[in-house]
C-alpha cells in the first residue's frame, strides 16, 4: 500500500512579512505518516484505537472499523457481523478478543477470524443493554466487565457471564469502570467509588464530581476528564488544567498525559501544568495511542489516522503562496546555515532557536542550485546566473549563459565551475572573462591540494598540476558513470559518488572501496555527499540519507528513510553541525541529532488466511490435504508499523527447496502439489534488518488411492500375479504344444521304428517258412510240426515286442533263445549259444529297446557259423552293467567279416537281408529319445590263428522301470 507522506505545522509558527508583497510561513514540525480513505481506511472519521495482542492495530470509524498490519487494511462492516458500521468504543483484552461497542445499544467482538454479536453468540445474547455501553475493562483474573448508565456485567475467564444490574450499592447509575494499575476492579456511582472484590462490591472512598467522561485509577491517584478539564487527584492534592473540548485522554506516565483535543493533542505534565510538546495542531485529535513498536498514533474526526514516525526528527517547510519549496544546496558559515531553494537563499539562525529569514532579499527565477560563503563574501548560482555579494553588500551578478551545476574556489581567489558546456574558470566572481580548461558537460568539481577532479556524464577526470587532463573511468567501471559529487574525508581517501553506481573510494588513484545497495546503501542514485569532523561520510539518495561510518576493515552502513522521520527521501544536500544533521529535502529542512536516533523495530510475524481451492481452512487441515486441492494459499503479513510495507519475505518448502526464496508479496500459492510430506518455513525482515521468528506450517499431499503404497504393492502383487498366470498360461500351451509336438516325434519315431520293425519281421519270417519249406520237401513231418510249434511261439513274442519301444532284459533273452532254438533246427544244431548275466543286473527291470540283438545274432549264424566247416559253431550273448549303462555283447567264432564280405561277394544271394540296416537305423532313432546315444562296435576276434570270430559290443544307457 502506498503510504502519504506529510510535514504537519507543529507548535512554533513564524510570520514574517518580508520585503516584497507576498507573506511567507515557515513552521518546525515532525514528520507523520497519514492514513486515510485512499490509502484503504475505512472512513475518515475515526473515533479511537486498540493494539490486539497479535500486534494488528484497530482503527474504529462511522462506516466500519479496519485492522492494519502496517501495509494494508482488512475493513469490516456490518456484512462481516458488526451490529453497526458506527463504532465509538474500542477495546483489545488480553485473550485476544478485540470489543467493539456501537452506537446502538449492544457489543460484539472480534475473535479468530469472526466477529461475535449478541444475535448469533449466546453469551452475548444473555446481556441486555437499554443504554450505550459506556466502559470496557479487564481485571487481573481476565473477567471482562462492560457497563452501560443501568447495566453492568462481568464475562469471565470461563464465559459465564455475572450480572450486577440488581446490586443496590450501584443505584442510580454506573457512570464509570475501570481497572486500577493493579487490576482491580473500581466503579464510578454518583459521589461514591467502589471496589469489587471475590464478586462483592465495597466502598472506597467519595468522589463528588460531575460529569465525568473518562475515569483512570492508578495506585493512589485519579484521573479524569470532563469536558473542558483535565484533573488529577493524588492524595488530597489536585491539579487540573484547562482546555477546551477535550475529546479523551491517555497516560503516558504518573505526571504525564496525551490530552486530545479539537486543536491537536497536548503533551502534559500535570503535575506542573507544562505543555511539554503538541502534535498536530490544526487537526482535530480523537485519540492517541503508543504501540508495542514504540509508535504514537493519533486519530482525527476528519482526517484519517497520522502515526509519528519520531520525535528525534524535525523538520521545516518554508511556504510561499502555500507551496513547500524544495531546497536544493545548503552551505554552512559557522552561526548559520544557508539554504539555496526554488526561489530564495534563506538564512537559518541557530544560536538562539531557530530563526528563519532571506539572506539575499530578492527572489530568482529559477533555483538556487550552489551557494558558498567566504571572507571575501556570498557566492551563489542560479542557473545561468552568477551572483556575488561582497562584504560590503555590494550585489552584483554576471549572466554567463550557462547553467552552472557546482563552483570550487581555488587557494590563488580564481573560481572553477561545472557547467552545462565545460569546466569554467574565472578570475573573479563578477567578471565575464572566463578561461575553459575541459570542453564538455560537467557535473561537479573538486580541488584536492593542487589537483582539480571534476566529474562529467561520462566518469571522472582529473587535471594535475602541469595542467595535464587524465580520465580516471579507466581505473573501474563505476567511474564511467555520471560524478554526481566528490569529497575527501579524514584519512584522505578521496569518495565519488555516482548517480547510478554507487560510490567510489580511492586512494592514490587506485579504488579501496565501492558501495552500492547489494552492501547496504539506500540507492546507487547518489545526489550529494559531505564528510563529518568525526570522520563520517554522508550521502544522500533518491530514497534517503546513508552515514558510513569507518572501521578497521569494514564500513558500518545505516540508513535514514521517511519511515525513521525524514520529511522526505529524495535528499538534495547535507551538512553536519557538530552532532547535528541537515537534510536539504524537495520538499524541505529534516535536522536531527545523530547521537540519539535510535531505531527500535518489531518484525511479527502473522499467518492471516490458509485457503485450499478456494475454501478457507485451518492449519490442521494442511496435514490431510486430498490431491485435488490443486491450489494452495498462505496469506500473512510482518507487522512492523516502522517499515512502512519494506519487508521482505524468505521461504522454503523443504524436501521441495533447500535454498530459501525472497519475495516482497505477502502471500504463497503452490500450485498442484505432488503427493508427500512438506514443511514450509517462512521467516520476515524488516527495513531495519529485524529478523522475524520462523514460521513452520507442515502440510502433507494424501495420495489418490492409486497411488498409496497399498495400492502400489497390491497393484504390483496383481501385475505379477496376472503376468504369472499369462507366463504360467502361455508356458502351459506351449507346454502342451511342445508335449503334442513331442508326441508326435516320438508317435513318428515309434512309428518308424514299427515300420523298422515291420520290415525286418517279413524277413525273418521268410526265413522261417523257407526251413519249414525244406522240412516238408524232405517228408520229416515230426520236425516239421516242433518247427511250426516254435515259430508260432516266435511270432506271437515278436507281435508283442514290435509293439513296444522298451521291454526288460528277461523278455529280451526268453525272445532270443526261441529264436535260436528255430535256429538250431534250421541248421540242424551245427551251433551252440550261451547267455551271460550280470549278476548285479536286475534283469527284470533293467530294459533294452525291443528286438535290437536278434538282426546280430542272425547276422552271426547267417554270414559267420554257416559257412564254418567244422561246424562246431558257437554264439555267446552276454549282458553287463557299468556305472550308467549297459554292455550287450554278441559274440560268435563264426569265418569273420572278411571272409563273410568275400563269400557274399563271389556267390549270388537272392536275398539280401537288411536287418543290419534297419537295426543301425532303429538304434539312430532311438538315440535321439535317449540321455546319452547308443554306441555299437563291430570287430573281428583274432587270435593266434588269424580271425577267430565277430564281436558286437552295443552300449546302451541304463533304463530302469
Amino acid at each position: 500500500m502506498k503510504s502519504v507522506y506529510y510535514s504537519i505545522l507543529a507548535k512554533n509558527i513564524l510570520l514574517s512579512v518580508l520585503l516584497f508583497q507576498a507573506a511567507d510561513l515557515w513552521a518546525q514540525a515532525y514528520n507523520y505518516t497519514q492514513y486515510k480513505i485512499e490509502q484503504g481506511l475505512a472512513g475518515n472519521i475515526v473515533y479511537s484505537m486498540a493494539q490486539d495482542k497479535d500486534g494488528f492495530m484497530w482503527f474504529i470509524t462511522e462506516t466500519g472499523v479496519s485492522r492494519f498490519d502496517g501495509t494494508s487494511f482488512r475493513n469490516f462492516t456490518i456484512s462481516d457481523g458488526l451490529p453497526d458500521n458506527a463504532i465509538i468504543h474500542i477495546y483489545a483484552d488480553t485473550k485476544g478478543r478485540v470489543w467493539f461497542v456501537p452506537f446502538r445499544n449492544g457489543i460484539s467482538y472480534y475473535y479468530k477470524g469472526k466477529i461475535h454479536n449478541q444475535l448469533q453468540d449466546t453469551v452475548l445474547g444473555k446481556m441486555t443493554f437499554t443504554a450505550m455501553v459506556h466502559s470496557i475493562t479487564e481485571d487481573k483474573e481476565h473477567n471482562i466487565m462492560l457497563s452501560s448508565l443501568h447495566e453492568l456485567y462481568a464475562l469471565t475467564a470461563e464465559d459465564k457471564v455475572v450480572s450486577y444490574n440488581n446490586d443496590p450499592l450501584l443505584y442510580p447509575y454506573v457512570q464509570y469502570v475501570t481497572s486500577d494499575s493493579t487490576g482491580n476492579i473500581k466503579a464510578l456511582v454518583p459521589n461514591r467509588i467502589y471496589g469489587l472484590a471475590k464478586g462483592k462490591w465495597t466502598y472506597l472512598s467519595g468522589f463528588r464530581k460531575v460529569d465525568v467522561q473518562q475515569l483512570v485509577i492508578r495506585d493512589s491517584a485519579i484521573y479524569w476528564q470532563t469536558s473542558n478539564c483535565f484533573h488529577m487527584l493524588a492524595g488530597k492534592s489536585v491539579y487540573q488544567y484547562n482546555v477546551r473540548g477535550i475529546n479523551s485522554f491517555r497516560m503516558l506516565n504518573d505526571t504525564v498525559v496525551y490530552l486530545n483535543t479539537p486543536k491537536g493533542c497536548l503533551l502534559l505534565n500535570i503535575r506542573h501544568s507544562q505543555e511539554i510538546d503538541h502534535f498536530l495542531p490544526d487537526e482535530n485529535v480523537s485519540d492517541c495511542y503508543t504501540d508495542r513498536e514504540g509508535n504514537t498514533w493519533f486519530s482525527t474526526l476528519n482526517n484519517g489516522v497520522f502515526r509519528l514516525r519520531s520525535t528525534q526528527f524535525k523538520s521545516i517547510r518554508y511556504v510561499s503562496g502555500m507551496k513547500p519549496l524544495r531546497i536544493y544546496t545548503l552551505w554552512d558559515n559557522g552561526d548559520n546555515l544557508l539554504a539555496g531553494t526554488d526561489n530564495s537563499c534563506l538564512k537559518l539562525g541557530l544560536q538562539q532557536g531557530l530563526q528563519i529569514s532571506k539572506e539575499v532579499s530578492r527572489y530568482f527565477d529559477k533555483h538556487i542550485s550552489f551557494i558558498m560563503e567566504n571572507k571575501d563574501g556570498l557566492l551563489l548560482t542560479s542557473d545561468d546566473q552568477l551572483y556575488y555579494r561582497s562584504k560590503s553588500g555590494r550585489f552584483l551578478h554576471t549572466n554567463v549563459n550557462l547553467s552552472i551545476k557546482k563552483i570550487a574556489v581555488k587557494a590563488d581567489g580564481k573560481i572553477l565551475a561545472a557547467a552545462s558546456c565545460g569546466l569554467l574558470q574565472f578570475n573573479t566572481p563578477h567578471s565575464l572573462d572566463y578561461s575553459m580548461r575541459y570542453k564538455g558537460r560537467t557535473t561537479t568539481v573538486y580541488i584536492r591540494q593542487d589537483s582539480i577532479y571534476f566529474g562529467t556524464p561520462n566518469g571522472l577526470y582529473m587535471i594535475n598540476h602541469d595542467d595535464v587532463t587524465t580520465y580516471l573511468g579507466n581505473i573501474h567501471p563505476n567511474l564511467r558513470n555520471r560524478i554526481s559529487a566528490i569529497c575527501t574525508n579524514t584519512d584522505g581517501t578521496l569518495w565519488v559518488a555516482t548517480a547510478g553506481a554507487g560510490i567510489v573510494g580511492l586512494k592514490g588513484n587506485r579504488v579501496v572501496w565501492h558501495l552500492d545497495v547489494s552492501n547496504g546503501l539506500s540507492s546507487n542514485d547518489c545526489q550529494c555527499m559531505v564528510p563529518d569532523a568525526g570522520g563520517e561520510l554522508w550521502i544522500g539518495t533518491d530514497k534517503g540519507l546513508d552515514q558510513l561510518k569507518f572501521h578497521q576493515d569494514s564500513i558500518q552502513v545505516t540508513n535514514y528513510t521517511t519511515a525513521d522521520g525524514l520529511i522526505n527521501g529524495f535528499i538534495n544536500a547535507v551538512v553536519v553541525k557538530g552532532d547535528t544533521v541537515y537534510a536539504g529535502t524537495s520538499e524541505g529542512l529534516t535536522f536531527f541529532n545523530k547521537k540519539k536516533t535510535t531505531f527500535f523495530s518489531q518484525c511479527d510475524l502473522k499467518v492471516l488466511n490458509i485457503s485450499s481451492n478456494g475454501q478457507a481452512v485451518n492449519e490442521k487441515a494442511l496435514s490431510r490435504l486430498n490431491y485435488r486441492n490443486t491450489l494452495i494459499r498462505i496469506d500473512f503479513t510482518a507487522i512492523s508499523f516502522k517499515s512502512e510495507g519494506a519487508v521482505r519475505y524468505y521461504y522454503r518448502l523443504t524436501s521441495q527447496d533447500t535454498a530459501w526464496r525472497m519475495t516482497r508479496q505477502n502471500f504463497l500459492e503452490f500450485i498442484s502439489l505432488p503427493p508427500g510430506d512438506y514443511l514450509l518455513e517462512l521467516f520476515a525482515v524488516n527495513k531495519f534488518n529485524i529478523r522475524s521468528k520462523t514460521i513452520r506450517i507442515p502440510l502433507k499431499v494424501i495420495p489418490p488411492f492409486w497411488q498409496t503404497g497399498w495400492f502400489i504393492c497390491v497393484t504390483i502383487g496383481l501385475v505379477i500375479f496376472i503376468t504369472w498366470g499369462i507366463v504360467t498360461q502361455r508356458n502351459r500351451i506351449y507346454n502342451r504344444r511342445l508335449a503334442a509336438k513331442g508326441r508326435m516325434e516320438q508317435r513318428l519315431h515309434e512309428l518308424e521304428q514299427k515300420a523298422l520293425r515291420a520290415q525286418m519281421n517279413p524277413h525273418f519270417i521268410f526265413n522261417c517258412l523257407h526251413a519249414v519249406q525244406e522240412y516238408v520237401l524232405d517228408n520229416d513231418i515230426i520236425s516239421t510240426n516242433k518247427y511250426l510249434s516254435s515259430f508260432a511261439s516266435l511270432i506271437r513274442q515278436t507281435l508283442d515286442n514290435s509293439l513296444q519301444t522298451m521291454i526288460p532284459i528277461s523278455d529280451e533273452i526268453s525272445y532270443l533263445a526261441n529264436y535260436l532254438n528255430l535256429e538250431q533246427l534250421r541248421f540242424e544244431k551245427t551251433f551252440h549259444y550261451a547267455f551271460h548275466i550280470d549278476d548285479e543286473l536286475d534283469t527284470y527291470r533293467t530294459c533294452i529297446p525291443s528286438m535290437m540283438l536278434q538282426p546280430y545274432i542272425e547276422n552271426a549264424i547267417r554270414h559267420g557259423i554257416q559257412h564254418k566247416k567244422e561246424g562246431n559253431g558257437q554264439i555267446d550273448i552276454s549282458f553287463e552293467k557299468t556305472d550308467q549303462y549297459i554292455v550287450c555283447i554278441v559274440a560268435d567264432n563264426g569265418i569273420g567279416r572278411t571272409a563273410a564280405k568275400a563269400l557274399r561277394t563271389a556267390q549270388h544271394i537272392t536275398y539280401q537281408s537288411r536287418g543290419m540296416q534297419l537295426t543301425a537305423e532303429r538304434i539312430h532313432l532311438l538315440s535321439r529319445d535317449l540321455d546319452s546315444p547308443i554306441a555299437i562296435d563291430i570287430a573281428d576276434i583274432t587270435g593266434d590263428q588269424g580271425v577267430s570270430g565277430t564281436r558286437v559290443t552295443i552300449q546302451l544307457p541304463l533304463i530302469t522301470l
